[in-house]
């Protein structure tokens, strides 16, 4: 199908495979058994139904391999959040997690939401795919636009936020 791929060894061309992109709706992923799944956009999963099938299929497998790639939100009861404090308890070594092999690009809580070298920070690829004028840009609508603050937190920051859009910035508010 014009869905899946079939993967192929590199030296005989022998099949070996299939990559296959599959819907969001866990309902019709039952039953699979995958070797691997690279998740995309983890922050934006309405519920952890989707990721609990994947895992529990790749439990018929001797190597499975789960790559979540994604950025912060603001929905901190979602299964993104559970799986970044995941990463930060085994990367701080409050966690033994010899299958867990957390890589978390973020600016932290206290940094300086408008500063270049924060936005260095949270992007591995500043400067190569990630430009410094187009975050200045961001962030500069940002500031004239509060509602567009969390927007430009999540995903270029990679910070959670306490709500998805805010209408305040909060500065002004604790002012009050």
């Amino acid at each position: 199908s014009e869905r899946s791929r079939r993967l192929r060894r590199l030296r005989t061309g022998l099949p070996c495979g299939v990559y296959k992109a599959i819907s969001a709706d866990a309902d019709f992923q039952h039953g699979g058994s995958p070797h691997g799944v690279i998740f995309d956009e983890l922050h934006v999963q309405p519920n952890r139904a989707l990721w609990d099938v994947l895992q529990t299929g790749k439990i018929k497998r001797r190597q499975p391999l789960t790559v979540a790639i994604t950025t912060a939100g603001w929905d901190r009861e979602s299964i993104c959040y559970e799986q970044r404090r995941s990463a930060e308890q085994v990367a701080s070594g409050d966690v033994v997690d010899q299958s867990f092999m957390p890589v978390v690009y973020a600016a932290d809580e206290k940094d300086d939401w408008t500063s270049p070298e924060t936005w260095r920070k949270a992007n591995p690829n500043f400067g190569v795919s990630v430009f410094e004028e187009d975050i200045a840009a961001e962030v500069e609508k940002a500031k004239q636009q509060p509602g567009y603050e969390n927007t430009v937190k999540c995903l270029h920051l990679d910070l959670w936020t306490e709500q998805d859009k805010r209408w305040i910035v909060m500065e002004k508010w604790r002012e009050c």
